[in-house]
Formats: structure tokens, C-alpha cells, sequence
């Protein structure tokens, strides 16, 4: 799996932030002035394995574009003309700007740093990253809960049928959720599903029903499909 590599696109600077391989952390990048922005783009990808670029889609309140939507679609084309083997996505940025100053301010940044209109840009294109790696570190939590009683759990990437990336997590033990998974896009969708009996399981006496329970899971997993 390739990294993310986010865009927040402004008419002078545009924010870079980028996660590591497995998608798990984002990391804010750097600033550039947006004409720079392609040549380092081409440089970054000779170093590194992107492949998906996200890009924040400024809109108002209500969810209607703005002035600053047209230059940014317009950037998104020509990002598609020069890397077309590389796919495209794009993010509701509505909040991000006012959620990374918060942000700095939360880290004890000077005020100097604060104005600096670079920081908050690449905090916010961080940020557009950020609600997907809630929604793992949330899904780890929820099975974590299980070591309590869980003998073992087992983790397992796999790819589907449709060519989706999951990760499959089976629980052995008297535990109430034996089998779980989660997966996503990485951009605007995400699942996590988990198998619940009414009570834990004591011993292997039913576990002839939890396999045949899990090839309905694994049937859900591989027949899934986004819907924008």
C-alpha cells in the first residue's frame, strides 16, 4: 500500500501533508508557493510510494462552492495531467482551517507562529487526513477491549475481491465478537462490521456456526461497494 499525499490548495501557498505506508499516521509536510508545487510533487514521488493524492474541496457553510473552488478543480486537472497514474480524490475542507488554529493554539504555539499562514496550512492539510486515522485508532480500541478474555487475536490484511484493502481481525476465546473487520477507500469511506453472539462463547462446541457465520462475513466483505 502507498502513501496519501494531501493537498490543502490556496491561491498562494498550498499545504502538504503525507502518511506513512500503512495509512495509519499523517504527518503534516510543508508549505510551498503553489507555483513550486508540481516540481516538488515530481520529486517527492522519485523518493517515495504515493499513490493516491487527496485534495481539501473548499466550500461554504452550506455546502456550495466558492470562489476559491474553481482554481482548486483547476489544479486538480492539471495534477491529473502530470501524474495521471495516480488517483485523485477529494476532500470536504470546510472546517480545517479553523479546526488546525484551534490546533495550534492547543500546542502552545507563539502567536507569531499562529499568523504565520504556512503553519496553518499544512496543519490543515494534516487535518483533512486525520478522520481516517480516528476511525482506525477508534476500531483498535473497540478490539482491544476484547484482551480481557480473548486467548489470542489474530490480525490479517487481505485484499478483496473487488480489490479493497481490509484487515481482518479473529478473536479466539470467551469472547462475545470472534470475528471483525474493517475497511475503507482511505478518502470518504469507511466499515468496520463485527460478528455478536448473545453471549460469550464458553468452549468449541458451536464452532461449526461461527465458521459458517463467518463465510456470510466474508461474503458482505467481498460484495461491498462505495456509493458516492
Amino acid at each position: 500500500m502507498g502513501r496519501i499525499l494531501c493537498f490543502d490548495y490556496g491561491a498562494k501557498r498550498v499545504g502538504v501533508a503525507v502518511t506513512d505506508e500503512q495509512r495509519i499516521i499523517s504527518t503534516p509536510l510543508l508549505t510551498c508557493e503553489n507555483k513550486k508545487i508540481f516540481e516538488f510533487t515530481e520529486s517527492y514521488l522519485k523518493e517515495n510510494n504515493v499513490d493516491l493524492f487527496l485534495v481539501g474541496m473548499p466550500l461554504d457553510l452550506r455546502g456550495e462552492p466558492t470562489d476559491s473552488t474553481a482554481i482548486t478543480k483547476s489544479f486538480i486537472a492539471k495534477l491529473s495531467s502530470q501524474f495521471s497514474s495516480i488517483k485523485i480524490d477529494t476532500y470536504d475542507e470546510r472546517y480545517t482551517s479553523k479546526i488546525a488554529k484551534d490546533s495550534l493554539i492547543f500546542l502552545g504555539k507563539n502567536k507569531k507562529y499562529r499568523r504565520k499562514k504556512s503553519n496553518i496550512d499544512k496543519v490543515s492539510a494534516s487535518l483533512i487526513l486525520h478522520d481516517l486515522n480516528t476511525f482506525i485508532e477508534e476500531s483498535y480500541k473497540l478490539i482491544g477491549r476484547h484482551q480481557i478474555k480473548a486467548e489470542s487475536i489474530l490480525e490479517r490484511k487481505v485484499v478483496t475481491s473487488k480489490k479493497k484493502q481490509a484487515i481482518i481481525f479473529e478473536i479466539k476465546g470467551a469472547v462475545a465478537s470472534p470475528y471483525q473487520f474493517i475497511t475503507t477507500d482511505s478518502t470518504k469511506n469507511f466499515l468496520r462490521a463485527a460478528l455478536y453472539l448473545d453471549v460469550p462463547i464458553e468452549n468449541d462446541s458451536i464452532s461449526p456456526v461461527i465458521n459458517y457465520l463467518k463465510e456470510d462475513v466474508n461474503q458482505i466483505l467481498n460484495t461491498l461497494t462505495w456509493h458516492d
